[in-house]
């Protein structure tokens, strides 16, 4: 399967299993960019041992986004790993 198409079924399946967006900021509202997908078990183990976050097993999923204010769904998978403006 190509990088593009693991992009789009990953944000597709996100958004239908935890009705959130994943691809828009929680924060700013701003659109996001996948940048890469880590698939090392041990890279995915440190990253959550050092958040914090390896222990935890079970929690709820995301609340949905119930703003007016979020785009509607556009993908842009273009090579741009710019930021959107005013999210840090």
């Amino acid at each position: 399967m190509s990088s593009k198409k693991e992009r789009q079924n990953w944000a597709r399946l996100i958004q239908k299993i935890y009705e959130v967006a994943p691809l828009i900021c929680p924060k700013c509202w701003g659109k996001m960019h996948i940048i890469s997908f880590i698939k090392e078990l041990d890279v995915i183990e440190k990253i959550l041992r050092h958040l914090g976050l390896w222990g935890i097993r079970n929690h709820d999923p995301p609340q949905p986004v119930t703003s007016d204010s979020i785009p509607d769904w556009v993908y842009d998978f273009s090579d741009s790993q710019i930021p959107a403006s005013g999210c840090h």
